[in-house]
């Protein structure tokens, strides 16, 4: 069971990674050029870690444990990773629509005052 909510895990990883990356591409210099979107790229930056750091302690635990068992054997602490896991991608999603709202807010803004 850990090995398939690692897999799982890896590939919403994968893909966590290119929305932020494709995130961060678009609004680079609306983020250097503004000190509140700044804090908010910082802010979805420590969630993201946090996120692969959550991935990569179930996989550890899995290539060093000593006795291989099946990927089926469900082992009481694989749920419990999967639900922070799940609740930390939510919360990073949440961070990545609030940067990209003020930054798009902050766009508007700026037209405006022209």
């Amino acid at each position: 069971m850990l090995a398939y909510i690692s897999v799982g895990m890896g590939l919403c990883n994968i893909v966590v990674l290119l929305v932020f990356g494709l995130t961060w591409i678009e609004l680079h210099g609306d983020i250097k050029a503004n000190a509140i979107l700044q804090e908010d790229f910082q802010a979805a930056v420590r969630r993201l870690v946090i996120s692969v750091g959550l991935f990569v302690i179930p996989v550890l635990a899995y290539l060093f444990e000593g006795t291989k068992q099946s990927a089926k054997v469900v082992e009481p602490y694989a749920l419990a990773w999967g639900a922070a896991y799940a609740l930390s991608l939510l919360i990073l999603i949440a961070g990545i629509v609030t940067l990209t709202r003020d930054a798009k807010r902050e766009m508007k803004m700026r037209r405006y005052r022209r």
